[in-house]
């Protein structure tokens, strides 16, 4: 292990050289350069970077998260000592209860990004693009900087901000709601602030300032949802627009993004997919000159480069550990499998409960979490919602993406049917009360299971689902036959499904889905005709939204429907939920 964490460093080596005066010590030779970081690589034993050593927490939490999952062996009977009502976590509630009903939802539905450079805050307040001074930025006195209504877009937001080096130049990348689409302007800051150009279709970008104090901007160029090409520009007196490489990989699900490393000094040109990555560096004070590579690509090789005090960390996944936590093999008894459950703590008999599972288990990413006042209503009307983090996710590392992904997908779907049936066991909800709902990815798992056991569910609701992966990938192979949601649908009885689906979506094509939705109407159409008079057929409601995109943000008719299905399969009176839905949402 040490000699190949050895050879992949020694690579350094070779570009030192090519890397300006600051790369370059007088009592350090090429050689010991990569003896000096394989050492450090060595000495410490989590492949942690020095740069980042100042802020270990958010290592650990990332990886152990202790705070929000436990093994499913450690649910425990409904009546246990923990789930007395704790009043400090109910003046909590109340607070957040407070400030849902005095704060607009728009403030929890879009982020606002904000950045600091110099002395002065950028950020967006209302329709523009404005500055503030540090010290006035919670105050409304804030300088316009554009107004981002000139572009003629339906509801733009701010997406991305980068102030350049001596705030000349700001530049900003603004999007909409309903696209992936975006638009990056240059604003020339001045008494007089002016857009100076704009550039369609702008992914990444980062600023850097050359040997003659002009500023330089880098970006990359987005096309069919795709970066590969990398581009520079100037303003001013001297502009120029050019395409600086072309970074084209022979396979096409590698994404090229920009980094500017935490010093300003270099520039990273990142070419990677989840499982490989190779990093580009430009010199941040010799812009124009070529990028010189760190290491080329090597299949399973993930490496991130950052720059201090002239010298280079890498944080990599090659050698042993390649996490932060060691993991053990893939639970066959699905034994470590997290869930993450949430319920009233004075809920009694928690089996004739309501129960809605949430399930992602792709490309490496958490089950999202996040705070949403729908959920919270939920809550209060005594649902249970369970948060099942199966393999493919990225909740605990690499290790546990790579054992839910490719010819192991079918774990995640195995650990998804362990967790309902671990909940069921423990005494939360039953069969005829549990939900599923998924976005996205987590479609192929949830359309998956409906087909492998729809016995566990009642309900499901699926938003820009991928439910055809023989529509996505002109068949995929005989392992996807085996999970692919449209080729496994069969005549029998299903779980009522809604399904919501964009016009405009580029990830998910609207032919896949209602490709899905048809065949499995013939399905439960034939089940029935087998099944004979009494038959009460499950409900599949396919609502095709006009416009809209992968990433849209939640709107209030979308809560509605779905929470208003749910209810109306279970049986449930949704009076009272709805009117805390207008509430909360402010509709």
């Amino acid at each position: 292990m040490q000699q190949k964490t050895k050879l992949f460093l020694q690579a350094l080596k070779y570009s030192i050289p090519h890397l300006g005066k600051c790369m370059q010590k007088q009592h350090l030779n090429h050689y010991n350069f990569a003896d000096h970081y394989y050492n450090r690589i060595k000495l410490k034993k989590y492949h942690l970077t020095k740069c980042l050593q100042n802020k270990p927490k958010i290592s650990e939490l990332a990886r152990n998260i202790p705070s929000r999952s436990f093994s499913c062996k450690d649910l425990q009977p409904v009546k246990q000592e923990n789930e007395k009502p704790l009043p400090e976590n109910m003046d909590a509630f109340e607070k957040v209860r407070t400030k849902l009903e005095t704060q607009p939802q728009e403030e929890y539905e879009i982020i606002n990004v904000e950045v600091k450079h110099g002395g002065f805050v950028y950020y967006q307040e209302g329709c523009c693009l404005v500055r503030s001074k540090d010290e006035e930025a919670d105050n409304d006195n804030y300088e316009v900087l554009f107004n981002l209504e000139e572009l003629k877009l339906d509801q733009p937001f701010i997406d991305c901000i980068r102030v350049a080096p001596d705030e000349k130049y700001v530049a900003a990348k603004i999007r909409t709601e309903d696209s992936e689409a975006s638009t990056c302007v240059i604003i020339k800051l001045s008494d007089q602030p002016v857009m100076e150009v704009s550039f369609p279709n702008v992914s990444s970008f980062e600023w850097v300032k050359d040997e003659e104090d002009e500023d330089v901007l880098f970006y990359t160029f987005q096309r069919n949802l795709r970066c590969h090409d990398v581009y520079r520009a100037t303003f001013g007196d001297n502009k120029r627009n050019e395409r600086f490489t072309q970074k084209r990989p022979k396979v096409l699900d590698y994404f090229v993004f920009l980094y500017l490393t935490k010093d300003s000094r270099f520039l990273t040109i990142n070419i990677m997919n989840k499982t490989t990555s190779e990093v580009w560096l430009i010199d941040g004070l010799s812009p124009w000159d070529p990028p010189v590579l760190i290491q080329k690509r090597i299949h399973g090789v993930l490496y991130y480069v950052e720059h201090r005090d002239d010298e280079l960390y890498i944080l990599t996944n090659v050698g042993e550990p390649t996490e932060f936590k060691v993991i053990l093999d893939a639970p066959c008894s699905h034994l470590g499998l997290p869930m993450t459950v949430f319920h009233k703590t004075d809920s009694e008999d928690l089996q004739k409960k309501p129960l809605l599972i949430h399930v992602y288990g792709a490309y490496g990413m958490d089950l999202k979490m996040n705070f949403r006042p729908e959920r919270r209503v939920l809550v209060d009307d005594g649902w249970i919602l369970a948060y099942c983090h199966v393999r493919g996710g990225g909740e605990l590392g690499l290790q546990w993406h790579a054992d839910g992904r490719l010819t192991k997908k079918l774990n995640g779907l195995a650990d998804l049917e362990a967790c309902i049936k671990t909940l069921h066991g423990q005494g939360f909800s039953q069969p005829s009360l549990t939900t599923l709902t998924a976005f996205s990815a987590g479609g192929v798992l949830a359309g998956a299971l409906c087909n492998s056991n729809p016995e566990l569910l009642r309900a499901v609701t699926l938003e820009v689902s991928t439910l055809c992966l023989y529509c996505l990938w002109n068949g995929g192979g005989n392992y996807i036959k085996r999970y692919c949601p449209y080729q496994n649908i069969k005549p029998q009885h299903y779980p009522s499904v809604h399904i919501t689906a964009y016009e405009n979506d580029e990830r998910v094509p609207l032919k896949g889905i209602v490709s899905y939705t048809e065949k499995l109407k013939e399905a439960i159409s034939e089940h029935a005709k087998d099944t004979g008079e009494g038959y009460q057929a499950p409900n599949i409601i396919l609502d095709i939204q006009p416009g809209g995109n992968h990433v849209i943000e939640d709107s209030h008719k979308k809560i509605t429907a779905q929470i208003k299905f749910l209810y109306e399969e279970l049986g449930l009176d949704s009076t009272s939920v709805f009117e805390d839905l207008k509430k909360y949402l402010k509709f």
